[in-house]
């Protein structure tokens, strides 16, 4: 039997589609914990039962109206390889076949490692080749690991959290008509996550499109 998946429970509507495109049965452990409402940095990363290790790219996290706003990372590219660096020895310390977050500050120091899935990998299921959620999947199974090579390279996420009376279809056809270029991911049918990518100023363009689904602005 393949070792449960730890995932944010918010986050474990995601999971199901990946098991099955995989074929894969999946046992999900679910944790409550959430970001950190501050400035801050990031690693994803997952090792098998074998000792294969894949890390992504860092990522810049900051809290947009009690929303996680996730971006690539600013910090200069050799601090981004010391931090890679340091996530790869730590590592081999902890147990293998899961995913784990390294959460750092942004002058670099590490603030902790959760293990599982969390809400700052989020955008690697669509920048990445492949994203942490499969990665936590082959990794349960003792499947070799997928390339986490990011395939975009500007791009924001944002995650949302719109009222419950509200109609949802209206704004997602507006915003899809608007930009081809936005994704939408839902946890559940009022909550998600949203992601952007190409030119123009990406951060004006999710932050809009977030206060769009929620109600905030309507045009």
């Amino acid at each position: 039997m393949p070792d449960p998946i730890i995932c944010q429970s918010h986050l474990a509507r995601l999971l199901s589609p990946v098991a099955e495109n995989l074929g894969l049965d999946i046992e999900i452990s679910k944790t409550v914990s959430r970001p950190l409402g501050i400035n801050y940095v990031s690693i994803s990363a997952a090792i098998s039962p074998h000792k294969q290790i894949v890390t992504y790219r860092a990522a810049d996290h900051s809290p947009y109206r009690e929303r996680l706003m996730s971006r690539p990372s600013t910090l200069p590219s050799s601090i981004q390889e010391d931090l890679q660096s340091l996530v790869n020895s730590k590592l081999s310390e902890l147990p293998f076949g899961q995913t784990y977050t390294f959460r750092f500050t942004p002058e670099n120091g590490l603030i902790d490692i959760e293990k599982g899935i969390t809400e700052e990998s989020l955008w690697t299921l669509d920048v990445a080749k492949i994203g942490i959620f499969e990665n936590a999947i082959r990794a349960s199974h003792d499947l070799p690991l997928g390339e986490s090579l990011s395939l975009i390279e500007d791009w924001r996420t944002l995650t949302f959290e719109a009222n419950q009376t509200l109609d949802m279809k209206r704004p997602y056809l507006h915003l899809f008509a608007h930009n081809p270029r936005y994704r939408i991911h839902k946890f559940s049918s009022h909550s998600g996550f949203m992601s952007v990518s190409g030119d123009g100023d990406l951060t004006e363009s999710i932050c809009h499109a977030i206060d769009y689904l929620e109600g905030i602005v309507n045009e």
